[in-house]
């Protein structure tokens, strides 16, 4: 998987790799819907 994902975070536009997705049933979309799912040191490069 090789896709990338642009996010606008506190004003700033950021670019993500995206390596997995959950699997997409009804219930998993309904349960997780709006959720980015990132390891530790992801997050703290972005905010």
């Amino acid at each position: 998987m090789s896709e990338r994902l642009h996010l606008e975070l506190g004003g700033y536009r950021r670019e993500v790799h995206l390596v997995g997705r959950i699997p997409t049933d009804a219930d998993t979309r309904a349960a997780l819907d709006g959720l980015m799912i990132a390891d530790i040191a992801t997050v703290q490069e972005l905010l």
